[in-house]
């Protein structure tokens, strides 16, 4: 972040972007990730706050409930963490639930605070593609599922 001011980077980071951040008006935070942890900034003045958090790989969507004051990150690997806002400086790993490979963009239910995730049943691994990176699995077509998480 060196270069820009904090404001430059809320503006920024606060579209859905490759970094799934959430940015609202009732939580002015920045809850970005970076591969495998959760990296929580001010919106305001840029401060990261507190260390990162270790979560899991693939994140695709992080959700702030403003009622409940959980933090939500949703990662391809099969996994929900959940967080708790104990104070506007400070966030604890309230739980990490086990969900079904692929299951990472989510939503929330404002009004049940439910958690849904979606996935699909998928091909197992081919091995080495020959390209760089990991051989990415495909869904099986007609598999599509809705995950619903509450308390």
């Amino acid at each position: 972040m060196i270069g820009f001011n904090a404001g430059d980077v809320a503006r920024t980071c606060a579209r859905k972007d490759a970094f799934g951040t959430i940015f609202t008006k009732v939580w002015p935070r920045l809850g970005s990730r970076n591969p495998k942890s959760l990296v929580v900034m001010d919106a305001d003045t840029g401060k990261i706050i507190g260390q990162p958090f270790p979560i899991g790989v693939r994140v695709d969507t992080n959700v702030y409930d403003p009622e409940t004051a959980l933090v939500a990150a949703s990662t391809g690997d099969g996994t929900i963490h959940i967080f708790h806002e104990d104070s506007p400086n400070q966030l604890r790993l309230v739980e990490a639930v086990t969900t079904e490979f692929g299951a990472k963009t989510m939503a929330l239910d404002p009004k049940t605070h439910n958690l849904l995730v979606d996935t699909a049943d998928f091909e197992p691994t081919a091995g080495p593609s020959g390209k760089p990176g990991n051989p990415q699995r495909r869904a099986k077509p007609g598999t599509f599922h809705l995950l619903v998480y509450g308390r």
